[in-house]
């Protein structure tokens, strides 16, 4: 595989300081974080795939953003990534790898298209909020795909009002 990564400038077709690696297809896989002192990471549209471990233990990685290119997001991706706060999935991923998002301690929230077909075991962990779009869980998603977060189905937070700190979710009369 030959590895292409623009660590001094940014390109046009690459974001600045990602490695990646070129299919057959002339896509691209995300595979690393070449500059670790990077916080915020625009992947490539051209990017289709973020490998296995691209970004693990990128701790410093505050944001990340995902184009609609990405179909897999891989297992242990962003494993221990402390310093993401929310990830918004585009609605282009369908399958999610073991403990992509493990140990990101710091991810408060998450938004799961329902195009995402596969969900893998411990994909999510911790005090996250996940909004998922589908309205229950869909049959290829393991039974232990989140460990210790809130999940909600199909739920408009837009609905959602603050009151002396307590968040109150507000249903249409029906």
């Amino acid at each position: 595989r030959d590895l292409h990564s623009f660590p001094t400038r940014r390109s046009s077709d690459l974001s600045f300081g990602v490695a990646y690696y070129k299919e057959s297809d002339d896509s691209y896989v995300a595979v690393a974080l070449v500059d670790k002192t990077l916080t915020e990471v625009t992947l490539s549209n051209k990017a289709t795939k973020i490998d296995n471990n691209a970004f693990s233990g990128c701790s410093g990685m505050t944001s990340i953003t995902i184009p609609s290119s990405v179909t897999v997001i891989g297992e242990n991706a962003f494993f221990g990534c402390t310093g993401l706060t929310n990830i918004t999935i585009p609605n282009s991923v369908t399958s999610i790898g073991s403990s992509a998002f493990e140990k990101c301690d710091n991810l408060k929230s998450a938004f799961i298209p329902s195009n995402v077909s596969t969900i893998n075991s411990y994909a999510f962990t911790g005090n996250v909020i996940i909004d998922c779009e589908s309205i229950s869980k869909p049959t290829n998603w393991s039974y232990d795909w989140y460990r210790g977060s809130a999940i909600y189905w199909n739920v408009n937070f837009s609905n959602i009002i603050k009151q002396s700190g307590i968040e109150y979710l507000l249903y249409p009369d029906s």
